[in-house]
């Protein structure tokens, strides 16, 4: 039964000054014929009709607040700081950078690398003793014994 009956929903309404008919908010005009003016419109029509003075028409036109922007005073102390700041960042700019992004071609890449392997191939074991090196061979064996002797499950 309770489902037969319509429920009663309270609308935002507004009245028609012309015919005093309740009107929902969302509608523009009446069905009398009455067209409501929304405010943002009537404003703007106010603003065009009555042009404002110097003042308001600048606090009117700017909506959002600026940036504030510092004086730069001229001083030799301010030329000094400055000049301090960029040395610094030129310094900077000596070392070797990775550029950004996917690098065109890895052939420059190679040609460092093959230039860092020939630096690095000085043999370090020319100059070690027979001993050291009878020493290095038997624990490396041990090594290798203990790791081919584990039992690997893959």
């Amino acid at each position: 039964m309770s489902a037969t009956r319509a429920k009663k929903v309270k609308m935002a309404t507004k009245s028609c000054p012309e015919c005093d008919q309740q009107i929902p908010v969302a509608c523009k005009s009446c069905p009398c014929g009455y067209i409501f003016i929304s405010r943002k419109l009537l404003n703007a029509k106010h603003s065009e009709k009555s042009p404002p003075s110097t003042e308001n028409k600048h606090e009117a036109k700017r909506r959002r607040t600026e940036r504030v922007r510092r004086e730069k005073i001229n001083s030799t102390v301010n030329k000094d700081l400055e000049n301090r700041k960029r040395s610094r960042s030129n310094s900077h700019s000596d070392h070797i950078r990775r550029g950004r992004g996917r690098p065109k071609s890895s052939s420059a890449k190679k040609h460092e690398e093959e230039r860092e392997k020939q630096e690095k191939e000085i043999d370090i074991y020319a100059n070690l003793s027979d001993e050291k090196a009878f020493v290095f061979s038997v624990a490396l064996a041990e090594i290798n014994r203990k790791i081919i002797n584990q039992r690997l499950i893959l």
